[in-house]
C-alpha cells in the first residue's frame, strides 16, 4: 500500500520560519494558541530564544489544550519519533484519540493516520478511511487533502478516481489550504492535462512549497505544459536539496537528470549522478539502489548489480520493491549476466504483483502474455486481460487504456466499452475519447461525435484536439469548418493542437496567408515546439532549411531545431544532423565521422533513409570502407522497415550485382514495389528495362511508356526528358514541349537543351531563337554538357538567336568534341572542309570525320563518303557508306545504292542498288522513296513505269522530302507517259516544296499563277 502520503500530510510538523521576538512572546503569554505553537517551535530550534525542550513541550501542550491543531499534531509526532520525549506509540495514539474525541475535524483526520500505519493501535485501513470521511464531512481541510490523495494515487485499496480526487482538492482549496494547488498540479499532470498542471504549480510555488518546486522541475525537464528548460529544472531541485537534504526519491530523480545529455546540459555528469544515488542508497531507497545496480551492470559488474538489487528488496516501501522486481525480470528476459529465461522473468513480475502490489509489473505481465509467442496471434488474451484488470485494482487506471486498446484491436468491442466506461466512472475524461474511437470503429459516427462532445464538456484535451482535427479535415461525416477547428485547437491547448493550428494559418485555411497570418501560424508552431512536440520542432527546422514561410533559408536556425531532436534521440533529427555534418553548413563543420555516427544512431532506431545513406557509403567506399555486402545489408534493412528507397536500392542492387548476383528477374518485383510507393527512380529503371529489353527483359513499349509516365509523375526529370523526346520523334510537338519544359524545371539539363532547340526552331512552341540560345548558355554555365556546346556552336556559325561568329562557333564545337560529342566532331570536319572559323584544311577535315566515325557517328560516315566521292576516291567512299549502312543509316543505303547503280568503287549492280533504295524507303526515308521513283523513271532493275514512279514520288512527298514534292508536282503538271495531268495536285506539291524554301518550286508556282 502507498501509505507514504499520510506521513507527508499528517505525521510531520509544519514548516515554521518564525523567529521568537517580544511581540510573539507577548501574544503567546496573552493566550494566543497559534502564537504558543510557534513559540514552542522556536524553543525547539533555538530560533530567537535559547534551545529549551522543556519550555517547547510546555508551550506545545498549552497550545494543544486551547485546540490548536498543529500543536496536537506535533505533540503526537514527538512521541512517535522520540523528539524531546521518549518514543512511545501508545502515547502517540492516545494524544491523537484525545484530540479526535473533542470532535475537532483535523483531530479525527490525524487519528486516521494512526490506523493507517498501526501506530499504537492495530492497523485498520477501512476504519482509517471511515475516520477520514467523518473528518471531511466536518470540514477538515487535512481530510480533504488526504482523501484527494487517496483517490489520486489509488491508495488504501481504493481505485484511482481523478474526478473524486479533484473534488476533494478543490474543497481543500476553498477551505484555504494552499497545499491543494500542489496536489491539483500532481493530479492534472497524472491526467496528462499539463496546461492545468502548470497553472496550479505556479500558484503553489508562491507558497514556497518544496513539493511544488519539485514537480515544477520535473515539468520543466520534460517540457510538460511549458517549454523544456533542463538547466532550470536541475537548479530548482539542487535548491530544494540545499535547503533541506532530500529523501531517496528526490535524489533518484536528480541523479537521473545529471545523466541526461541534451543541447542545454550538454555534458553527462555521472559523478554527481552516482553521488546522488549513493546518498539515496544510504537511506536504503530502492530506486537509488536500482539505478546503481543498472549502472554496475552496464559496466559489466553483474555481481555488484545483483547485490544492490537484493539490497533494494530490503527497502521498506513496497512501490520501490515492485520496481526492483521489474528490473530482475528485465535481467532474465534479456539474459544480462544470467541465462536468458522468460519463465524466471515472469516469476519476478508475478512476485512484484502478488507480494508488493506493483501495478507496472501487472501491466508488463499483460503485455508479455499478449506477445505472439503465446498461443495465437494475440497471445494468451484471457491472462493478459486478468493482469490488466489486476493493474487497475492496484490503482493504475492507465491500464484500462491499454486493455481497451487491445480489445479494440482484437474486435472485442464489449471489453473495450467496459474499460472505457470504467475510465469515465473513475473521473478520466479521456475515457470519452476512447469511447469515440470505439464508436468510430463500429461506424457509429454520430455516437463518436456525441462522445467527443461529452469529453469536451468534461475537460478532455484529447477530445478537444480530435474535434479540431474532425472539423479541419472533415472526418466522421462532418463538413470542414476551419473557424470551429481553430476554436477547439485553442481550447485543447495541447502541443499537437498548436502545431495543427499553425499549419492552418500557413496553408490559408485560416486567414489569407498574409505576412501577418504566416507570422501567426509560425508562432503557434513555435509554441508547440516549446512544449516539446517533435513534429513542430522538425517542421520549424524544415522551414528554415528550405526557406519555407520564413524570410530566407537559415541553416543556423534549422540546425538548432534538428539538433534539439537529435539530442533527444529522435531518429529524424539524427538523420538531419547527419546531413549537416556531411555537408558542413549552419555553423557545423563538415565531419564525416560525426555524420556517420548520426546516421548509425538513426538507423539503429529504424530510420530507413539513414540505412540507405550508410548503404551508399559502403557501396561507393565513401566515409566507410567499400563493402557491397554491407551495402546490400543496409538496403535490405531499410526495405524491411518499409522505406521505399530501401526497396528501390535492393532492386537496383540485383540489377548491378551489389552484394548479390546480378538477377534482373529478382530486381523487378522490388522496383515495381518502389515505383508504386512513389520512387520515380525505380519507375525510370523499369521503363528503361522494358524500353530497351535490358537484362533479358522483353521489350514492351506499353509497359515502358507506363513506367516512364509513373516516374515522371513522381518527380523523375529523366523520364520527363525521355517522354518529351519520344513525343517529338512521333510528331506530337506541343505535348512533347510540355514534358520537356517540366523536366527542365526539375533540373534536367538534357531536357533544357532539347527545349531550347524547340524554341529556336519553333517546334511545338512559338519560335524564340534568342531565348533558346540563352537557355543553352544557362546550361553551359552550370555543367559541361556536350549537346549544349554543340548546338551553341552551330547557332553561332549560322547566327541563329545570337550574333553570328564562325570563330566562336568553332570554339564551342571544339569544346563539345572534347566532351565526346560525335556530332561536334562531324561538324568540325565540315568547318575545316569549308573554312568556317578556320583556314580550309581537307586533311584536318578528314581527321575529324574519322574521329567522329570511330566514336560511332553515322553522319560522319556519310560526310566523309561525300568528300571521298567528290574527290573521285570511290573505293574509300564505298567504305564509308558501308559503315553507315552497317550502323543502320538510310542515307548510307541511298548513297551506297547510287555507287552500285553507277558502278563506282564497286561492281555495277542495279539489283543491289534497287534493294538498298527499297530498304531505305521501307523505313520511311524520304530520299529512299525518291531513289525508288528514279529507278522506275529510268528502268533501273525494273521496267520503266511513270505511273509507278509518280506513286513513289508522292510517298516521298508525304514523308516530307522536298525533291520528291517537286518531282511529283512536275509530273502532275506535264501529264506525260501515262500520267494524268492534274494542275491542282501540281500546285499543291509545288506550294509544299516552296514553303520549305526550294527555289525551283517557288519559280514553278509563280509561273503557274
Amino acid at each position: 500500500m502507498k501509505k507514504t502520503l499520510f506521513l507527508i500530510l499528517l505525521a510531520l510538523p509544519f514548516v515554521v520560519s518564525a523567529q521568537a521576538d517580544k511581540k510573539l512572546i507577548a501574544k503567546a503569554e496573552g493566550g494566543d494558541a497559534k502564537a504558543m505553537c510557534k513559540l514552542a517551535f522556536c524553543y525547539e530550534r533555538g530560533a530567537g530564544v535559547p534551545h529549551d525542550s522543556t519550555l517547547a513541550l510546555q508551550w506545545l501542550r498549552r497550545s494543544a489544550d486551547l485546540g490548536e491543531g498543529e500543536a496536537w499534531l506535533c505533540l503526537s509526532r514527538y512521541y512517535l519519533v522520540g523528539t524531546m520525549v521518549p518514543a512511545d506509540t501508545t502515547r502517540y495514539f492516545s494524544i491523537r484519540k484525545e484530540w479526535a474525541d473533542k470532535g475537532l475535524p483535523n483531530g479525527i483526520a490525524a487519528l486516521a493516520v494512526a490506523y493507517v500505519h498501526g501506530f499504537g493501535v492495530k492497523a485498520d485501513t477501512a476504519h482509517a478511511l471511515e475516520l477520514m470521511r467523518q473528518a471531511a464531512d466536518k470540514g477538515s481541510d487535512w481530510a480533504y487533502l488526504a482523501l484527494g490523495e487517496v483517490y489520486r494515487t489509488g491508495d488504501l485499496g481504493q481505485v484511482k478516481n481523478y474526478k473524486i480526487a479533484e473534488q476533494y482538492f478543490k474543497k481543500a482549496l476553498k477551505a484555504g489550504e494552499t497545499e491543494a494547488y500542489r496536489d491539483l498540479a500532481y493530479l492534472y499532470a497524472g491526467m496528462g492535462d499539463f496546461k492545468k498542471a502548470w497553472s496550479n504549480i505556479n500558484e503553489a510555488m508562491k507558497w514556497n512549497d518544496p513539493s511544488a518546486q519539485f514537480l515544477a522541475a520535473r515539468m520543466l525537464y520534460n517540457g510538460h505544459g511549458v517549454a523544456v528548460d533542463r538547466r532550470k529544472a536541475i537548479t530548482l531541485i539542487e535548491e530544494i536539496d540545499a535547503a533541506n537534504p532530500m529523501n531517496g526519491y528526490g535524489l533518484e530523480t536528480l541523479g537521473a537528470m545529471y545523466m541526461y545529455k541534451d543541447d542545454v546540459a550538454s555534458t553527462v555528469d555521472s559523478l554527481k549522478a552516482i553521488r546522488c544515488w549513493e546518498r539515496g542508497a544510504e537511506q536504503k531507497h530502492a530506486g537509488c539502489l536500482n539505478y546503481l545496480a543498472a549502472y554496475s551492470m552496464i559496466a559489466g559488474d553483474y555481481g555488484k548489480g545483483w547485490a544492490l538489487l537484493n539490497k533494494a528488496l530490503e527497502d521498506d516501501e513496497d512501490d520501490n520493491k515492485g520496481r526492483t522486481c521489474q528490473m530482475m525480470a528485465d535481467i532474465y528476459f534479456g539474459g544480462y549476466g544470467v541465462d536468458q529465461s522468460d519463465d524466471s522473468g515472469i516469476v519476478w513480475l508475478k512476485r512484484g504483483v502478488e507480494k508488493y502490489g506493483d501495478a507496472v509489473c501487472a501491466t508488463t505481465l499483460a503485455e508479455h502474455y499478449l506477445s505472439d509467442e503465446y498461443v495465437d496471434e494475440w497471445g494468451n488474451y484471457p491472462l493478459a486481460k486478468q493482469y490488466y484488470m489486476k493493474a487497475v485494482e492496484l490503482g493504475d487506471t492507465d491500464a484500462l487504456v491499454q486493455y481497451g486498446r487491445v480489445c479494440l484491436a482484437v474486435g472485442d468491442n464489449k471489453g473495450a466499452e467496459e474499460a472505457f466506461r470504467r475510465m469515465i466512472a473513475y473521473g478520466r475524461p479521456d475515457g470519452y475519447y476512447w469511447m469515440a474511437a470505439l464508436c468510430s470503429q463500429k461506424d457509429d459516427l454520430s455516437g463518436a461525435m456525441e462522445m467527443l462532445g461529452q469529453g469536451d464538456k468534461k475537460g478532455s484535451a484529447a477530445c478537444m484536439e480530435l474535434l479540431g482535427i474532425v472539423y479541419e479535415e472533415g472526418e466522421q461525416g462532418i463538413e470542414t469548418n476551419f473557424p470551429k477547428a481553430a476554436k477547439y485547437y485553442i481550447k485543447a491547448g495541447t502541443p499537437r493542437s498548436y502545431n495543427n493550428l499553425g499549419g492552418m494559418y500557413l496553408s490559408g485555411m485560416l486567414g489569407k496567408r498574409t505576412p501577418k497570418d504566416i507570422k501567426t501560424g509560425i508562432s503557434y508552431i513555435e509554441k508547440s515546439a516549446e512544449m516539446g512536440y517533435v513534429d513542430a520542432i522538425y517542421r520549424l527546422g524544415y522551414m528554415y532549411e528550405n526557406g519555407e514561410y520564413v524570410d530566407s533559408v537559415d541553416h543556423y536556425k534549422a540546425v538548432k531545431y534538428f539538433k534539439t531532436l537529435a539530442d533527444n534521440n529522435n531518429p529524424a533529427g539524427l538523420f538531419k544532423m547527419g546531413l549537416y555534418y556531411e555537408l558542413g553548413d549552419g555553423g557545423i563543420e563538415a565531419d564525416s565521422v560525426k555524420s556517420v555516427e548520426c546516421y548509425r544512431r538513426a538507423a539503429g532506431m529504424g530510420h530507413g533513409e539513414a540505412m540507405c545513406y550508410l548503404g551508399d557509403f559502403h557501396r561507393i567506399g565513401r566515409y566507410l570502407p567499400l563493402d557491397k555486402d554491407k551495402a546490400f545489408g543496409y538496403y535490405s534493412a531499410a526495405d524491411s522497415v518499409g522505406e521505399e528507397l530501401g526497396t528501390y536500392y535492393v532492386g537496383r542492387s540485383y540489377l548491378e550485382g551489389c552484394g548479390v548476383n546480378i538477377d534482373t528477374a529478382a530486381a523487378v518485383p522490388y522496383l515495381r514495389s518502389a515505383a508504386l510507393m512513389g520512387v520515380g527512380r525505380a519507375a525510370y529503371l523499369l521503363a528503361e528495362l522494358y524500353n530497351y529489353g535490358k537484362g533479358g527483359m522483353p521489350a514492351v513499349s506499353d509497359s515502358a511508356t507506363r513506367y516512364y509516365l509513373m516516374a515522371y509523375e513522381n518527380g523523375s526529370a529523366e523520364s520527363g526528358y525521355f517522354i518529351g523526346k519520344s513525343l517529338l520523334q512521333e510528331g506530337y510537338h506541343a505535348e512533347a514541349v510540355k514534358y520537356l519544359y517540366n523536366a527542365a524545371r526539375r533540373g534536367n539539363y538534357d531536357a533544357m537543351v532539347l527545349f531550347a532547340l524547340c524554341e529556336m526552331e519553333g517546334v511545338g512552341v512559338k519560335a524564340d531563337p534568342e531565348d533558346g540560345y540563352s537557355i543553352l548558355e544557362h546550361v553551359t554555365r552550370r555543367v559541361d554538357n556536350a549537346a549544349a556546346y554543340y548546338h551553341m556552336g552551330v547557332a553561332r556559325i549560322n547566327g541563329q538567336g545570337c550574333r553570328q561568329s564562325e570563330s566562336l562557333g568553332k570554339l564551342y564545337l571544339d569544346t563539345a568534341a572534347m566532351l565526346g560529342s560525335t556530332s561536334a566532331m562531324s561538324v568540325l570536319g565540315v568547318c575545316y572542309l569549308n573554312g568556317y572559323g578556320c583556314e580550309p584544311d581537307t586533311a584536318e577535315a578528314i581527321k575529324w570525320y574519322t574521329n567522329a566515325i570511330e566514336s560511332g557517328s553515322i553522319d560522319a560516315c556519310n560526310r566523309l563518303g561525300y568528300l571521298y566521292e567528290s574527290r573521285e576516291e570511290y573505293e574509300k567512299a564505298v567504305e564509308c557508306y558501308l559503315k553507315s549502312v552497317e550502323r543502320g543509316s538510310d542515307e548510307g543505303r541511298c548513297c551506297l545504292g547510287l555507287m552500285y547503280e553507277k558502278g563506282r568503287g564497286v561492281v555495277l549492280s542495279h539489283k543491289k542498288a534497287f534493294e538498298l533504295y527499297s530498304a531505305a524507303a521501307e523505313n520511311g526515308y524520304g530520299r529512299g522513296f525518291l531513289m525508288v521513283a528514279y529507278c522506275y523513271l529510268d528502268g533501273v532493275n525494273v521496267e520503266e513505269d511513270y505511273v509507278t514512279a509518280l506513286k513513289w514520288f508522292v510517298k516521298g512527298a508525304e514523308a516530307g522530302h522536298v525533291l520528291s514534292m517537286f518531282n511529283a508536282a512536275s509530273m502532275y503538271e506535264d501529264g506525260e507517259n501515262g500520267v494524268k495531268r492534274d494542275l491542282k495536285q501540281a500546285k499543291y506539291w509545288y506550294k509544299q516544296a516552296a514553303e520549305r524554301g526550294y527555289e525551283p518550286a517557288i519559280q514553278a508556282l509563280s509561273r503557274m499563277k
